[in-house]
């Protein structure tokens, strides 16, 4: 292999590298995007779960005090 061609298989391979290296970070910003997004989620589910369970005893007191009324 002549120097030239030698310097420009490391050059190729530099070129590599450094996609290889941007494309991994833009991986990494969306994996933590992602668990960000996943942490919003879940606290979203967690506030309507509970607001399900509060409007669910809201009715479970209001048919009761329907029914003693009657």
């Amino acid at each position: 292999m002549t120097p030239d061609e030698l310097t420009s298989v490391v050059t190729a391979h530099q070129v590599a590298i450094s996609r290889h290296d941007a494309e991994m970070a833009e991986i990494r910003q969306i994996l933590a995007a992602t668990a960000r997004q996943t942490a919003v989620n879940q606290e979203a589910i967690a506030n309507l779960t509970a607001s399900i369970h509060e409007f669910r005893n809201l009715v479970a007191d209001y048919i009761q005090a329907r029914s003693e009324q009657s």
